[in-house]
């Protein structure tokens, strides 16, 4: 499955010198300009570029200018440093002269600054620098455009990337339970949690998403969905929508079927998420009956949905990651979610 490091250049400072004595013309073998001056007030010759070269991602130090009294300014231009740590080169200014004008030019962007303009290294890449969430805590009773959510913020947020699991719950359930699951079982620490409250669908986690990314500094590398039950089921739907999938690094469904047939998805490329599935083989998901006293009756004529469906992804590219229990339609059996979550969590964009 497909969907951090900033090279720093150090390179040595060299500084262009330039002297100047009356009625003279000294020249620097580093480059540096040739300054006129002139009592009877002849111009001096303007100074050639000065090439200053950045150290440790400093900017080239431009070279000064001189003036003749009277004359023409003589100037030089230091050249802008390669951006070192993503510092942009800073350009030489050219001097003023008495009696004339120095016309020193701009000095040329660093090689990270491409023109002057700062590299990388400030905010992070990988963040997408979302700010005004409440801070660490959990809360139920948020507010996102799909509805209400449960919330848990680790106490380690300080604005760092953070990775983010959205939860959808099953059934009859509510955001705050699934919240709550992972909380009492320690899944996912440090991590970001928000579970939509009811009215589960794959527009919602969506939305959740992106609502998340705008309130926090999201890891874009690093966002996962996680669904059990109902939630599990229409959250296989946004495999078939295949752009929203596509913003998770991976996806892990529990005691769910697919919400639609899947032959009906389109084959993996490099940006489709990991996927996980966890579920009993008696399931009346997997097995295709549905008795209305229990999720896991003896089904003879078992279809076995998921075992075909989740063959079916393996066969079109996806990353898949089955993991079976006989827990009947346990969100949580153990320890066989603590695996799949594990291999989960391990997959980046």
């Amino acid at each position: 499955m497909a969907r951090t490091s900033i090279p720093v250049l150090l390179l040595g400072l060299v500084v262009a010198v330039l002297a100047c004595s009356e009625g003279e013309t000294v020249s620097s073998d580093q480059g540096g300009g040739n300054l006129g001056g002139s009592k009877s007030g002849s111009a001096g010759k303007g100074g050639s570029a000065g090439a200053g070269q950045a150290g440790s991602g400093a900017a080239g130090s431009g070279g000064s200018s001189g003036a003749g009294q009277g004359g023409t300014a003589g100037m030089t231009v230091g050249q802008g440093g390669m951006g070192g740590g993503g510092a942009a080169g800073t350009g030489g200014a050219g001097g003023a002269g008495s009696g004339g004008a120095g016309g020193g030019a701009s000095g040329a962007g660093g090689a990270s600054g491409g023109g002057g303009t700062a590299g990388g290294g400030g905010a992070s890449s990988e963040g997408s620098n979302g700010s005004g969430g409440p801070g660490p805590g959990t809360y139920s009773d948020q507010v996102f455009p799909g509805g209400k959510f449960a919330l848990h913020v680790p106490p380690e947020y300080s604005g760092a990337p953070i990775p983010v699991i959205v939860l959808a719950h099953g059934a009859g359930g509510n955001g705050q339970s699934m919240v709550q699951l992972f909380l009492s079982k320690g899944y996912a620490s440090g991590f970001l949690l928000a579970a939509p409250d009811h009215g589960n669908s794959d527009s919602g986690a969506s939305a959740m998403l992106a609502h998340l990314r705008k309130l926090y500094n999201v890891d874009l590398k690093r966002s996962y969905f996680w669904g059990h039950s109902q939630g599990a089921i229409l959250g296989t739907l946004l495999l078939f929508d295949v752009a929203p999938a596509n913003e998770f690094a991976g996806m892990l469904f529990a005691s769910g079927n697919f919400g639609d047939n899947p032959g009906g998805i389109a084959k993996a490329t490099a940006s489709s998420p990991a996927v996980a599935f966890t579920f009993n083989l008696e399931d009346s998901n997997n097995s295709g009956c549905f008795p209305t006293d229990t999720f896991c009756p003896p089904c003879p004529n078992s279809l076995k949905m998921l075992e075909k469906g989740t063959a079916y992804l393996t066969q079109i590219g996806y990353d898949v990651k089955v993991v079976t229990h006989d827990e009947c339609h346990s969100p949580s059996p153990a320890p066989e979610m603590d695996e799949a979550l594990a291999w989960l969590l391990s997959k980046s964009k």
